[in-house]
């Protein structure tokens, strides 16, 4: 099975079509050739150089990531900095990277469709990255409780009453939290808006108007990628997945 091969099924749940706009030519293929045949794939959330050099390691010529290595337009590639020796070192080993990002978090076996199953909810509307969804009864407080577990995520945080009655919740994994047009969606049609990377503004914001926010970790709401992307993919190809760990560690789990 030849890269472009790997690619298509991959495109075929996530269609660069349908990632974001800004977010469009950051998708797909971002270092490499889709011509040569896979020797195997990484998956992982992000292509660091561990990710790229265990690819390396157990012959694979492919890393599937859902965070593009290549965010921002690269000015130089410098071996000598962080960012610049990952590229350097996947290229040196013919080490092709491919990335889907928004387009995952918007198909339906995508990072928001995974959170929502985890959530126990069942989704009714979809805004771009922000899935609108129904639940049992529950109450802010015993639904951030519910995600800290299922996410294994020890850095949840809550914004607003603790008691108010959830019925409905709005979710956009990664970083959400700081977009005003989902928090603006969920507020009008949700009780309580879930999502990563809030600004100290949206917690006033969520007091201040009798809304609730609760925070997960950026990395907690996709590191199911890795997942997700080794399940399409095994059947067809040798697959590992990058078993990545959250870059930061809370004060309890010192």
């Amino acid at each position: 099975m030849k890269i472009s091969e790997v690619i298509e099924i991959i495109e075929q749940y996530a269609p660069i079509e349908i990632a974001d706009d800004g977010d469009r030519p950051k998708v797909g293929l971002q270092l490499g050739s889709r011509n040569p045949e896979c020797t195997g794939v990484v998956t992982c959330l992000d292509a660091t150089l561990d990710v790229i050099k265990l690819a390396v390691e157990n012959g694979c010529n492919m890393v599937v990531s859902h965070h593009p290595l290549i965010y921002y337009p690269l000015q130089k590639v410098d071996a000598d900095e962080v960012h610049g020796e990952v590229v350097a070192y996947a290229l040196k080993n013919d080490v092709t990277v491919y990335s889907a990002h928004t387009n995952f978090d918007k198909c339906e076996i995508g990072t928001n469709a995974s959170l929502v199953k985890m959530f126990g909810g069942k989704t009714i509307e979809t805004n771009g990255c922000c899935f609108l969804c129904e639940i049992e009864p529950t109450t802010v407080r015993d639904f951030a409780l519910k995600i800290a577990t299922v996410l294994n995520d020890k850095s949840v945080k809550v914004a607003g009453n603790p008691d108010k009655l959830v019925r409905k919740f709005a979710v956009c994994s990664g970083g959400g939290g700081g977009a005003y047009s989902f928090l603006e969606y969920a507020e009008k049609n949700a009780d309580v808006y879930v999502s990563g990377d809030m600004p100290h503004h949206i917690y006033l914001e969520a007091v201040n108007r009798d809304f609730a926010c609760i925070e997960f970790s950026h990395y907690a709401s996709e590191i199911m990628a890795e997942d997700v992307f080794k399940s399409i993919l095994e059947n067809k190809v040798k697959v590992i997945k990058a078993n990545q760990l959250c870059p930061f560690r809370t004060l309890e789990e010192l």
